[in-house]
């Protein structure tokens, strides 16, 4: 039997896996944007840390998570309450750790794919809101996260561009530049002189878009 006929996509491998079903962004009925920190709580329990870009870190007999939430009004452009599930981290399930996107049997036509310096390769569907992350671009499933979808974009905050997963937009208060001291202007000098990133100010706030698929932080 195919690897094919078996495995159609890698969502309905988690979903078998983690006794999902539904939407495909949804884990163990965590669904970003609707989703709020009591419920986690409930399913995950408390967490055992804190890490940068708002998680919250849970562990249980499945493996380590990350929660990410709002922690403000309009938190990333959404327009959702405080402790509104943004993004759900989660290690692959068994069988399919360090697995290949040809082993995996991926449909490359359904993904966006993005790499960085050290060959980190981000595949994202913004259709079902799944991001995939392996080594070596392709060779070695790391790692999936489950954020908002394109039909999501109808929940974003006045003044913020629509939700584009795939061109790796990040806020500037959420970066780190090479000469923080050249202040905001100053730190971006560098990027736009690449070519590689475009910068949209939206309430006080500063967007990072990447021109090129293959160019990502």
């Amino acid at each position: 039997m195919s690897m094919r006929s078996v495995i159609l996509s890698i969502v309905s491998i988690l979903a078998a896996s983690f006794g999902v079903s539904g939407q495909a962004n949804s884990w163990e009925g965590i669904i970003p944007l609707v989703s709020t920190r009591d419920q986690v709580e409930k399913i995950l329990g408390k967490p055992v840390d804190r890490t940068y870009f708002y998680g919250s870190v849970y562990k249980n007999d499945k493996g380590r998570f990350t929660v990410r939430y709002a922690l403000k009004s309009c938190d990333e452009g959404w327009n959702v309450p405080i402790d509104t599930v943004l993004a759900i981290e989660i290690p692959p399930p068994e069988g399919q750790v360090n697995k290949s996107t040809k082993e995996l049997d991926l449909d490359e036509s359904r993904y966006f794919i993005s790499g960085d310096d050290a060959f980190f390769g981000t595949w994202t569907d913004p259709v079902r809101g799944v991001q995939l992350y392996f080594r070596n671009m392709n060779q070695s499933l790391l790692w999936i996260k489950y954020i908002p979808t394109q039909a999501d974009n109808a929940r974003r905050c006045d003044g913020f561009p629509p939700f584009a997963p795939e061109a790796q937009y990040y806020l500037y208060e959420e970066m780190l530049f090479n000469n923080p001291k050249a202040g905001k202007d100053g730190g971006m000098d560098s990027l736009v002189a690449l070519g590689l990133f475009n910068i949209v100010y939206r309430a006080k706030r500063v967007r990072v878009n990447t021109k090129a698929r293959s160019c990502i932080f």
